[in-house]
């Protein structure tokens, strides 16, 4: 983000799009999917399915660092699209709650508690 469009650009602040009454607002100046004739028609299916994906990580696996590692920079790799420095993370899966839906046992077996670098 542009640092002088933005206070503390590298800290995470969800509140930058959060106003008053606790809405989500966009600013003008933060248009990650175009505008106009050449805006991506595909804005609303890719935040479901971002949504989707990433809360059924969340509740399926608690994600930590490895030890020994240190927590990813914010700073990317510029290209034609930033792109995120490589970095590793934990994934533990989490206990069933009693009740809940059951998971895949193939899943739950090959993915229980393994490394993955990104």
């Amino acid at each position: 983000m542009d640092p002088t469009l933005w206070n503390d650009p590298d800290t995470f602040n969800p509140s930058r799009f959060i106003n008053a009454e606790g809405k989500v607002c966009k600013p003008d100046y933060f248009l990650p999917f175009g505008v106009g004739r050449r805006m991506c028609l595909g804005e609303v299916l890719a935040r479901m399915e971002l949504f989707l994906f990433f809360s059924s990580l969340l509740h399926c696996f608690d994600l930590s660092v490895p030890e020994g590692e240190k927590l990813p920079t914010r700073r990317g790799i510029a290209g034609v699209t930033l792109s995120p420095s490589t970095f590793r993370v934990t994934l533990r899966e989490r206990p069933l709650i009693r009740g809940s839906r059951t998971r895949d046992d193939s899943m739950s077996t090959e993915v229980s508690s393994c490394v993955t670098a990104f």
